[in-house]
């Protein structure tokens, strides 16, 4: 005979068991409308995108990159915690989805960034005095901040600057040999102005 616990477990158990099987229908939902505005994409490109962004876990989800990815695309999934348990195919298809955005937005350097092979991560939370003011005096800074009206977004965009300017980052393009593997030399103006272009597009 069962006990209260056993039962109580199985009930558990099945309602997770439900709850995974509703997350992994959603993810695929919000993966179809992602290839579909953004696609088709290339088999062999997403096959070479994964592996030189895959490290010795063999993932290719990076947590700084994973978050500039996913936030362009929460709107597209019926929960933000969707993307957590997303795999490592389908992040692929929103790295090239996401880069195909910047691009088109007219970014020029941070669409490498989100899409490159972090070579070294170095998380940082305030830039130099020089930097911040510069940043702060930007038209581009004072409408975002206008958007969000929040401090903590403040904080974040300028944790996502400083951390792409003291980290180190390679190109990865599957189309251009020349260009695949190379150090991106990061401009410090250009990463504030695109960052902030970046979260004014989510």
């Amino acid at each position: 005979m069962n006990s209260e616990y056993d039962r109580y477990e199985s009930f558990l158990a099945k309602q997770l068991e439900s709850l995974s099987m509703l997350n992994d229908v959603a993810c695929k939902e919000g993966i179809d409308t992602v290839c579909k505005l953004f696609g088709p994409f290339d088999p062999e490109e997403l096959a070479y995108f994964d592996m030189r962004l895959s490290d010795s876990d063999h993932t290719p989800i990076n947590s700084f990159q994973g978050e500039m990815v996913f936030s362009l695309f929460y709107k597209y999934f019926q929960d933000p915690q969707i993307l957590k348990s997303i795999d490592s195919s389908d992040f692929v298809k929103l790295v090239l989805a996401a880069r195909t955005i910047l691009e088109t937005s007219g970014l020029v350097m941070l669409p490498y960034i989100v899409s490159a092979k972090v070579i070294r991560l170095s998380t940082k939370k305030s830039l130099n005095r020089k930097e911040l003011v510069k940043i702060q005096s930007s038209e581009l800074y004072k409408k975002v901040k206008n958007k969000y009206k929040s401090d903590k977004i403040d904080k974040h965009i300028l944790t996502i600057i400083a951390t792409i300017l003291s980290s180190d980052f390679e190109i990865i393009d599957f189309g251009d040999p020349e260009l695949d593997g190379q150090r991106i030399e990061v401009i410090p103006e250009l990463v504030g102005e695109e960052v902030l272009m970046y979260v004014d597009l989510i």
